[in-house]
């Protein structure tokens, strides 16, 4: 899939970070990606969002799997092979730039249904 889906869309316009869970470079890592947009100051209703205009950002890391199996706190001192790309403007534009680290969009669920522990 190439493109969100409506729930995908859904959840990223009412501030729900989405994330996967994607193949890490070493057996003992564990490689995550999050994208989400950046907080409006402003309340905001779904049926008045534009996703053209919104603000999003993209992170891409690994971490020692250690530290999710034992429930530690993962601080950016664990944090390998890290990506973070701030300002990505619009829906459109989120979409092109995930596919160039992931096969299919259908991989992103909300973050907090992966364990992903930034």
């Amino acid at each position: 899939m190439k493109e969100f889906n409506l729930q995908q869309t859904n959840n990223l316009m009412i501030g729900n970070a989405l994330a996967a869970e994607l193949k890490p470079s070493g057996e003992t890592l564990r490689c995550f990606i999050v994208v989400g947009e950046f907080k409006k100051k402003e309340k905001t209703y779904l049926n008045k969002l534009t996703p053209e205009e919104s603000i999003f950002y993209l992170m891409k890391y690994e971490v020692d799997k250690t530290y999710i199996d034992n429930d530690w706190d993962v601080t950016s001192d664990e944090i390998v092979n890290s990506i973070y790309i701030t300002g990505i403007k619009g829906l459109k534009a989120l979409e092109k730039e995930l596919l160039k680290h992931i096969e299919s969009l259908i991989v992103l669920v909300p973050e907090w249904k992966t364990e992903s522990p930034l």
